[in-house]
């Protein structure tokens, strides 16, 4: 039984009609045919017509796309978590093996043979550098596969290596033990790529917020690893963000956002800061080695 009705008035002459309807929601049509049934057979008995029919449709609002919160955001945050976790482990496994070379004395053996560590150093780069390959491509062929048509953020990965391996050299200098390198990489990475990111772009989306997350988002560009998160969210969310700002009107803290991919504020400023990564954070390891090797007075 899909349904059933408490008729507790129906005076015809008073023209005064009132029930209750009991439905069975397990069928998805009783909410609607039986107040039909009933609607139906009041204005019969009202109008003293018993061979009147009418028909009512009733159809759902379409989905309502809200800004902010489309397939694309959901899309956008899986990318950015998949590449927090497999990147990150990437890297801790990189710098583990940095870290043993230089504390078991391995590093300083190769130097007192004769390697110069320029050598040491572009050696590695061009290796580590080739081993992440494979997965950079796959992350792009990915990105082909299931239609994500993101215009530019393919390019910040493609640039990945060289904005992070110099930078990951660099930290790899500040840990006594492997264990302690990783876990420090793993997370640091994991926690940029994954969490500031998506807090970062929630606040650029908030009329009170805007202008901290504009900062926050200038700010976190000196860690290399933030650029590809950024781009995926500039990518897939850009055009979101730039109405969102145009939407909160003087309410809104942040200046208006250009919703082009390639403007000089979005993708491209990631490109620009991961060379510029490259560069500074391997004039950072030339300057570090070059102390550590100093004579001793």
């Amino acid at each position: 039984m899909y349904g059933s009705f408490l008729i507790y008035e129906a005076d015809k002459a008073a023209q005064q009609y009132k029930f209750i309807t009991y439905v069975n929601t397990t069928s998805q049509d009783a909410a609607g045919l039986f107040p039909q049934f009933m609607y139906e057979s009041i204005l019969r008995d009202a109008l003293s017509n018993d061979e009147l029919n009418f028909k009512t449709r009733i159809s759902p609002l379409p989905r309502a796309k809200i800004a902010g919160f489309s397939e694309d955001s959901y899309s956008a945050l899986g990318v950015i978590y998949t590449t927090a976790v497999v990147y990150a482990l990437v890297l801790s496994n990189i710098v583990s093996y940095l870290v043993i070379e230089r504390t078991s004395g391995f590093k300083l053996l190769q130097v007192i043979s004769g390697m110069q560590l320029s050598s040491y150093w572009c050696a590695n780069f061009v290796m580590d550098f080739l081993k992440m390959q494979p997965l950079i491509w796959s992350t792009i062929f990915v990105f082909q596969a299931f239609s994500l048509e993101y215009e530019a953020a393919w390019l910040t990965y493609l640039l990945f290596p060289l904005a992070v391996l110099p930078f990951t050299y660099v930290t790899s200098l500040l840990f006594a033990t492997d264990n302690s390198a990783q876990s420090y990489t793993m997370f640091f990475n994991f926690l940029i790529i994954s969490t500031i990111s998506v807090f970062v772009y929630a606040f650029r989306g908030t009329p009170q917020l805007e202008q901290t997350g504009d900062n926050l988002n200038l700010v976190f560009k000196i860690v290399p690893t933030y650029g590809v998160a950024s781009s995926v969210f500039i990518d897939a969310l850009g055009g979101t963000l730039s109405k969102l700002r145009e939407w909160s009107g003087e309410d809104g803290t942040g200046e208006a956002l250009d919703p082009e991919v390639w403007a000089l504020t979005n993708v491209t400023m990631d490109v620009i800061v991961s060379l510029g990564h490259f560069v500074f954070w391997s004039i950072v390891l030339c300057c570090m080695e070059k102390y550590q090797m100093r004579p001793a007075a």
